[in-house]
């Protein structure tokens, strides 16, 4: 009886184990390296969602803060210098001059100077890092 053994030759079990020849592949241990990058993976889904939820809800609040700053300024100035013209008190002429320069056109919070267009464009600026996190939230969940 002539057994052939079969072209592509893999060793036993036993022989494995006892032979010193045989070394199993060495590399990193995939179930470890596929966890770990599950676990970045969820990570950045958390962190994705997480701007989602914060930039929706601040960038409106920005946007209607800097509308309502920069509406207000010439609204107050046309009102003072419509105001001013109907009395002719001087007394009435200071105060409505004295409450038009109340309202600040430039704000400095710890050295940041703030305006109602910077208010604006940090809504604006909100809006995108949303969009850009929407879009990565959904990249990342097609991969799982």
């Amino acid at each position: 009886m002539d057994t052939q053994q079969p072209t592509n030759f893999s060793p036993s079990r036993e022989e494995r184990l006892l032979s010193d020849i045989y070394l199993p592949h060495r590399s990193t241990n995939p179930p470890t390296k596929k966890c770990c990058f599950n676990i970045w993976r969820v990570f950045a889904h958390f962190i994705a969602n997480f701007l989602i939820q914060l930039t929706e809800l601040l960038a409106p609040i920005f946007l209607i803060l800097g509308a309502g700053w920069a509406l207000i300024l010439p609204f107050v100035k046309l009102a003072s210098t419509n105001l001013g013209s109907l009395s002719d008190d001087p007394q009435t002429h200071d105060l409505i001059a004295h409450l038009s320069t109340l309202l600040p056109t430039r704000l400095v919070i710890a050295g940041f100077g703030v305006t109602p267009l910077g208010i604006i464009l940090i809504g604006i600026f909100l809006m995108m890092i949303a969009a850009a996190s929407a879009t990565a939230s959904t990249w990342l969940a097609k991969k799982f």
